[in-house]
């Protein structure tokens, strides 16, 4: 017990150190206090988007940035030139408190997109499409897609399947399994030549042609499994391991969606004798909400709304702490070890330290007391430094003292809690400074009494 609270009060005694503050920093979310590190950078320029890895370790960010000013100044011309912009893949690990860049590229020739993680593991799946130049007038817009295999424990990169594809075809999709480390690479392409009638309109329709490859989380990716015309892929049934296919046909003169169920282990498809739900995933609670307050700042021309987003206790605690002053994106890891946010295009981290309620209680006490007793000695240095200037004379406690010190501190804020009981008169004239007081600053369980030599002591209530 006593090296808990030996460890509570230290990481209070850091977070003071590290301008962190245990009354604005500190959410308690039931028998758990949760306090947010001051924030770190994890990437700069304009982030799009960031996404939590299934255990919290790493998180992944895709950014752009613009390559350099004279690109600009051309684009902004009659005649603009190449895109400005440079895409990123970042990984960040959150142990380590590193970013490395996984990939670059500019989006005239190649753009990376679609990344999802794989279900419980630090392995995730995206596209890098490549714009090729067209050799035949005939064939335009050529380009290879490659799916990737992100690992963030080794922080690395690989493509593991590659297509070539011309104006857009085939189309490409990856849809990992909600509750399996494994996805199914979806194609789609749309046969050439019409081979049926369309069951709305009842004039000759084009059938797509979908298939699918299973990649499993080593990056392995299994031969193809052509469907039949007109089935395509819809998503992963309620259960979260089976795939619903979907295949719209006319029966009786009305146009019907058949379901069917995809058996990944042996390809084998089966109509389903109801609608499928899909998966929906089951979120359990957390110990913390999200609040946010919209403000708008007035600037010279016009006003700016700026978004105030806070960290809140769940669990109907009065406790709420700031993340950031201008947040478009917030969430906390699913380890609930840190907090990721955006502000202003720019990711930033807020790691997120554990401390049980009462040694937490215990060492707020203990910090609200230190910050007591340091507003106390700034308010008795204020009241020196006034008698200086004024022929070395206290004021008096019928004077409106807070008004004739307040030139002396920073802010207001050291008045709270302030009383000032002295008479006044000349500090020649007090025959025992040392032991004279002169006002007190009220704190948790007692309160700081300011003494006419300038020092400061703790006096508890009881």
């Amino acid at each position: 017990m006593k090296f808990s609270l030996v460890l509570a009060l230290a990481v209070v005694a850091a977070s003071v150190r590290a301008q962190m503050s245990a009354d604005t920093d500190f959410v308690l979310a039931g028998n758990v206090a949760y306090g947010m590190l001051p924030p770190e950078p994890m990437a700069s320029n304009f982030v799009r988007k960031v996404i939590w890895s299934p255990s919290g370790n790493y998180l992944v960010i895709l950014r752009e940035r613009l390559i350099n000013a004279e690109a600009i100044y051309r684009n902004l011309g009659p005649r603009p030139g190449e895109d400005p912009r440079e895409a990123a893949l970042m990984l960040y690990d959150v142990a380590a408190h590193r970013s490395t860049v996984l990939w670059q590229g500019r989006p005239s020739v190649a753009e990376l997109s679609d990344f999802q993680w794989m279900s419980g593991t630090d392995v995730g799946l995206a596209f890098i499409d490549e714009h090729m130049r067209t050799e035949d007038p005939a064939r335009p817009n050529p380009s290879k897609i490659s799916v990737v295999r992100i690992d963030a424990r080794s922080a690395s990169m690989r493509p593991i399947y590659s297509s070539l594809r011309q104006g857009g075809y085939p189309n490409f999709e990856i849809k990992p399994s909600p509750l399996r480390p494994l996805a199914l690479l979806v194609t789609e392409s749309q046969l050439d030549k019409p081979v049926r009638a369309d069951p709305i309109t009842g004039n000759p329709g084009f059938d797509w042609l979908c298939g699918y490859r299973i990649i499993d989380a080593a990056g392995a990716v299994s031969a193809p499994v052509q469907l039949d015309p007109g089935v395509l892929v819809d998503d992963w049934a309620a259960d979260g391991v089976t795939m619903v296919l979907r295949k719209r046909t006319r029966i009786d003169g009305k146009t019907r969606s058949i379901d069917l169920l995809l058996n990944l282990a042996t390809g084998i498809t089966s109509e389903a004798k109801a609608a499928i739900p899909p998966f929906a995933p089951k979120v359990p609670p957390g110990p913390f909400t999200f609040g946010g307050a919209r403000n708008s700042v007035k600037l010279a021309s016009r006003s700016q709304d700026v978004i105030a987003v806070s960290l809140k206790s769940a669990a109907g605690e009065p406790s709420e702490a700031l993340i950031g002053g201008d947040v478009s994106w917030a969430e906390v890891s699913p380890a609930k070890n840190a907090v990721a946010y955006i502000t202003q295009g720019v990711a930033m981290i807020r790691p997120l330290v554990q401390v049980p309620k009462e040694l937490y209680l215990q060492a707020l006490r203990a910090a609200q007391r230190t910050k007591t007793m340091s507003n106390a000695k700034q308010l008795a240095t204020a009241l020196i430094m006034y008698a200086l200037d004024w022929d070395d004379k206290l004021p008096s406690n019928k004077e409106d003292v807070n008004i004739l010190i307040e030139p002396y501190l920073k802010n207001k804020s050291f008045f709270d809690g302030f009383v000032y009981s002295f008479g006044g008169g000349a500090m020649g004239d007090i025959k025992d400074p040392a032991s004279t007081e002169m006002g007190y600053v009220t704190g948790p369980g007692g309160r700081a009494i300011i003494f006419a030599d300038g020092h400061v002591k703790w006096r508890p209530d009881n």
